[in-house]
């Protein structure tokens, strides 16, 4: 039995608009490990849940880093007349919502 799997809707994006994703390591291994206990023991399906576990666990980690977008940064105003961000920390700086800088940090909640 073979199995078709077309990728061509995928060619429609760019390399730019593609965002790798990132997971927890630890929330991976934990519910591969509820599946590895629901299986049948000396199953083939064991084999592969417990060869995944094993991994995943030594799978070199991606060197990432948590970003505050303007939108969500304590020094980020909206200005209306030009639908950007203005930097309250650097002044004349005008972004866009999704921008980020190092500089960025969480507004507390907003009640």
């Amino acid at each position: 039995m073979s199995i078709y799997v077309n990728f061509d809707h995928l060619m429609d994006y760019k390399e730019e608009d593609i965002m790798a994703e990132y997971i927890e390591r630890d929330a991976l291994i934990e519910r591969l490990g509820k599946n590895l206990a629901a299986c049948n023991p000396g199953t083939f399906s064991e084999l592969c849940f417990a060869d995944a576990i094993e991994t995943v666990k030594h799978f070199p980690a991606a060197d990432v880093a948590p970003v505050v977008r303007c939108k969500d940064c304590k020094y980020g105003e909206f200005v209306p007349w030009c639908s950007k961000y203005s930097c309250r920390k650097v002044k004349g700086f005008l972004n866009f919502h999704d921008f980020y800088c190092k500089d960025g940090i969480r507004k507390e909640n907003e009640k």
